[in-house]
């Protein structure tokens, strides 16, 4: 009797897109969230004993994103899950503070923190696939063949893609353990190339425009002969930041200066949030931020000395330890008021990457 044939799980052809997606919509999601309550004072849909938290509309989008892929097959419904999915986790996460305190704190100090690790892993999870080798075994290519087939029954089918099929498959076939699939490799190939007369112009949609206008235009400036100098600017500026920041933070702190406005959101922290002496993740907070903008500045020394690679690993292991460990502390701090630095770092420090991959 023939032994069954184990079904191992293969990664789909577009997991990146639909992770990616999911991404910008959750951060998004959270961040506009937030602002909009600050802005309109916190208003509550409903009256009397009722209320209706935006958890359950996060509730709500999470089930209609998972609704989509069960119902529909287009890759169209796999953007719009994870579109709708991200938006609904970024609903549902933000009033994480009301189910980890007795209070049902909404501002619960650790409520910040744990949005951003959370934010932390999804991204982890995303640069995991992207960096993972991708099974290139021929069960797998048909697979992913066989999902970017929708391009042939919806009539779009171009020669890029066409082409792109072809060289998939072709490589895949040196697998003979499967006969079975073999065949239908073949078969794939016949018939992709009997579409030589119906293939059309390429028309990318939406994200693949987006993502093809953002690469070129990613190859112009980084190819400019000035934007090494830009990036080292940028380093010194946020550098500089990095330092002042938690300055003022720490005299806000210790002598009760008060800002108003914006200035008051940037600058003002709550590192006596628990006690009259700061803490010791107080300390690690402003020591952390600091020593951050001081790699920074150091890797700006070393920029302009002729440094250039250990300028950048400087740079970036600078950019790294505050997103990943220090940020974690000034959410814990300074709550929502950080999205806007943690913003500015995590753009700076995927430039820095970027720009790293380009020279030679």
């Amino acid at each position: 009797m023939e032994k069954k044939r184990k079904r191992r799980l293969v990664r789909r052809y577009y997991a990146e897109r639909y992770l990616l997606v999911t991404i910008i919509s959750f951060a998004f999601s959270v961040s506009i969230t937030r602002f909009f309550l600050e802005l309109t004072g916190y208003p509550q849909i409903g009256g009397s004993e009722l209320h209706i938290a935006h958890v359950l509309w996060g509730g709500l989008l999470l089930f209609i994103g998972g609704l989509f892929p069960l119902i529909f097959v287009n890759k169209r419904a796999f953007d719009l899950s994870a579109f709708f999915s991200g938006v609904g986790v970024g609903l549902f996460i933000d009033e994480v503070g009301k189910f980890i305190s007795r209070s049902n704190d909404y501002f619960f100090p650790a409520a910040a923190p744990i949005i951003y690790i959370f934010f932390l892993l999804t991204l982890l999870v995303f640069v995991l696939v992207r960096r993972s080798r991708a099974d290139v075994g021929l069960r797998a290519t048909l697979y992913h063949v066989i999902e970017q087939f929708e391009e042939i029954l919806e009539g779009d089918l171009s020669e890029l893609e066409r082409d792109r099929m072809l060289r998939s498959i072709q490589r895949a076939l040196h697998d003979k353990q499967d006969a079975g699939l073999t065949s239908l490799g073949n078969d794939l190939i016949a018939y992709l190339q009997a579409q030589e007369d119906n293939l059309v112009p390429h028309q990318p949609d939406f994200l693949e425009k987006i993502s093809d206008d953002y690469l070129r235009f990613e190859a112009r400036i980084f190819n400019h002969t000035h934007f090494y100098r830009r990036l080292m600017i940028a380093w010194g500026v946020w550098g500089i930041v990095a330092l002042i920041h938690p300055l003022f933070a720490l005299l806000s702190a210790q002598t009760k200066m008060s800002f108003s406005g914006i200035w008051g959101s940037l600058f003002i922290s709550d590192l006596l949030l628990l006690s009259p002496d700061i803490s010791i993740s107080g300390i690690i907070r402003l020591a952390g931020e600091a020593l951050g903008g001081l790699l920074l500045i150091v890797a700006v020394v070393l920029g302009m000395r002729g440094l250039k690679r250990p300028a950048i690993a400087l740079a970036m292991l600078s950019l790294l330890l505050t997103t990943l460990v220090i940020n974690i502390f000034i959410f814990y701090f300074d709550q929502f008021s950080s999205v806007f630095y943690a913003f500015m770092q995590l753009i700076l420090l995927a430039v820095t990457v970027r720009y790293n991959r380009h020279i030679p």
